[in-house]
């Protein structure tokens, strides 16, 4: 998944993933999000700034056995034009 964007001025930018699932750091621009015997490998790169990651719990009504997890993809710096690009396998 690759998201672009592209603004008239310096703006904070993010994207995100959604999971039901655990999730750990692998290293820089690296996640890991498994639950049960089941898992996935996340690479994120992006252009024209760096990255954070932030977990928030999604607090809703939900079917679920557990609330989602929103893991924000946050670039650290305003920017004009970036590119956010994420490969899960």
């Amino acid at each position: 998944m690759t998201d672009d964007v592209v603004l008239a001025s310096p703006q904070s930018f993010g994207t995100a993933l959604v999971t039901l699932g655990q999730w750990q750091v692998l290293g820089p621009g690296s996640l890991a999000i498994h639950q049960g015997d089941q898992a996935v490998h996340v690479d994120i790169a992006s252009t024209g700034s760096g990255f954070e990651i932030k977990a928030e719990q999604i607090r809703e009504e939900v079917t679920t056995p557990s609330l989602p997890t929103r893991l924000g993809i946050n670039l650290t710096q305003p920017v004009a034009k970036a590119t956010v690009t994420v490969r899960i396998r």
